[in-house]
């Protein structure tokens, strides 16, 4: 081992081979990586090209950042931990507060704490023809909203269980039809292009 001007141990190499730090590491460079490991994945194994990254010391309950070159090119940032709080915590800070934008739990849902933001307008979709999300879950009052608020529905903004439906007359953004949560429904406008099979009352 080795040891510092107050006879602490900071560096040991044993025999298998493993090398021991007792405080930080620093490493710095300015022209290539200040950190670079490689040689083994956990989900591929053995490649030069491969890397992992433990945090922490136990094999059933730590963090691993794993890079499998060999089989499909991916990054993998892994919880160990078999338990449904055993989450991925994505951390930011503004103002001096710390801000948890992302929860990915050990169940496997995402929690995210603000909104979810395409990179333009008009940007992603959500879902795409083969993969569609089963149910939409809105809050009471929530309202969906077309760009620059060209039309929109929105729950609840006379009476409860009650839809609004929106659209722009060329000046304002006015209701067109109200559904009231008694089934009865009421047109702003005229209703035109129907061959009635009965009496419209």
């Amino acid at each position: 081992g080795i040891y510092n001007n107050a006879n602490l141990k900071t560096f040991e190499i044993v025999s298998t081979g493993n090398a021991t730090f007792a405080g930080s590491i620093t490493a710095s460079s300015s022209s290539s990586a200040q950190l670079q490991v490689s040689g083994w994945s956990d989900s591929n194994g053995a490649n030069n090209a491969n890397g992992s990254i433990y945090l922490g010391n136990t094999a059933a309950y730590r963090g691993v950042i794993d890079y499998d070159a060999a089989s499909s090119g991916s990054l993998i940032i892994s919880n160990t931990w078999n338990n449904d709080a055993g989450n991925i915590i994505f951390k930011t800070k503004t103002a001096g507060t710390d801000v948890v934008p992302l929860t990915l739990s050990g169940s496997g849902n995402a929690t995210f704490s603000g909104n979810v933001i395409p990179s333009a307008n008009p940007g992603g979709q959500l879902g795409i023809g083969s993969k569609q999300w089963s149910e939409l879950n809105l809050s009471s009052s929530a309202g969906i909203i077309w760009g620059n608020g060209d039309a929109s529905i929105v729950e609840g903004t006379t009476q409860n269980y009650s839809l609004s439906f929106n659209t722009y007359d060329g000046t304002s953004n006015s209701r067109a039809l109200y559904l009231q949560g008694n089934n009865n429904a009421t047109f702003t406008g005229l209703v035109s292009g129907i061959a009635p099979t009965s009496d419209l009352n």
